[in-house]
């Protein structure tokens, strides 16, 4: 038995050439008026045109003739068609024939083999995402892949790119481009790389990609989301809240791992076992937060006891720690 296995980050059905189906190629119908051939690839570059589809003579949009496609995709490879195309090449050797149905059986058309001359990049690194006490996240792995070796290799190995983005979907930027055993980074059998960047409680995305002497890329699939913190505090000190005030319209308070809440605060200054409590102006409970875990940060989202977003004002916090009942207080604002 044989498998063609291809992967998409997909966008869409459909780009300009895509027009070129219409009419031929299934039995799908969509509706009592509209043919027994009809089987459409929708477009987002331009409509295509069926005067018997029904009260809309058309499908497909122009979305993409005003709206490029995003740098993260592909150039070419833009829908599952697409792939699916492309690996019926690979298994049948040969090249696609539209409409040609027996093309998917693999009774009736057996493998001619271009398996092993396709060319491949170097593999990218596996990595791992380490806290530091200055809150400065430490990317790191190992030189395994440097040595990689096969008959299908695109080039040998070049050196890696180290790559960061707010969101894993981008804008990606570059860290820095690591040659292999470079000695600002690579000591005791591993590369270490600190990213300057680091912002405490951002939620960040990381991936080294190895990179072949003829320029050939791996894939990010070593791609880590990763919350920024610090080792939490070995004793209660001064507790602070970031940001203070909270503009919840700066954008500047950063957001949940999902990015979809971007009005967050975070206490910082935390010990592992410690006890949060809000109150308002008047004195009334807010919110209790159990913190226990290795940061030295907490996250909270402005929802109070009763799942309510706090009004803008003047609130209170107290933090007590668990295990040496030490006490820490101070106060913030919001305002919407």
């Amino acid at each position: 038995m044989h498998f063609t296995v291809a992967e998409l980050a997909g966008y869409g059905p459909g780009v300009a050439g895509d027009r070129v189906y219409k009419d031929l190629g299934g039995s799908v119908r969509a509706g009592v008026d509209a043919g027994f051939w009809f089987n459409p690839v929708p477009s987002w570059y331009d409509t295509l045109q069926y005067d018997f589809l029904g009260s809309k003579d058309y499908i497909g949009s122009t979305y993409l003739q005003d709206h490029s496609l995003p740098w993260y995709v592909t150039p070419g490879v833009v829908s599952i068609r697409d792939v699916a195309d492309r690996a019926i090449e690979i298994y049948s050797g040969q090249p696609l024939a539209k409409y040609d149905t027996l093309q998917y059986k693999p009774e009736e058309t057996q493998p001619s083999g271009r398996y092993n001359t396709i060319p491949i990049p170097v593999p990218a690194p596996a990595i791992r995402i380490e806290d530091t006490r200055a809150a400065a996240n430490r990317i790191i792995w190992g030189p395994q892949v440097e040595s990689f070796t096969t008959p299908r290799l695109h080039a040998p190995f070049s050196h890696y790119e180290v790559l960061r983005a707010p969101h894993p979907l981008g804008p990606w930027t570059v860290i820095d481009s690591v040659s292999p055993g470079d000695s600002r980074y690579y000591s005791d059998g591993e590369y270490s790389i600190i990213d300057p960047e680091s912002n405490l409680g951002d939620n960040v995305a990381y991936a080294v990609v190895s990179v072949d002497q003829l320029g050939g890329r791996s894939g990010m699939s070593n791609l880590t989301r990763h919350e920024t913190q610090a080792p939490p505090a070995e004793t209660l000190g001064k507790v602070y809240v970031i940001p203070n005030p909270l503009l919840v319209t700066s954008g500047l308070s950063g957001s949940d791992p999902g990015g979809e809440i971007g009005d967050r605060l975070q206490f910082v200054g935390l010990t592992r076992r410690c006890t949060i409590r809000i109150f308002s102006y008047t004195g009334q409970l807010i919110q209790t937060i159990e913190h226990v875990q290795e940061t030295y940060g907490n996250p909270w989202y402005q929802l109070s006891i009763n799942n309510q977003i706090i009004a803008s004002g003047v609130y209170y916090f107290v933090v007590e720690d668990r295990d040496s009942g030490k006490v820490a207080n101070g106060k913030f604002v919001v305002i919407h």
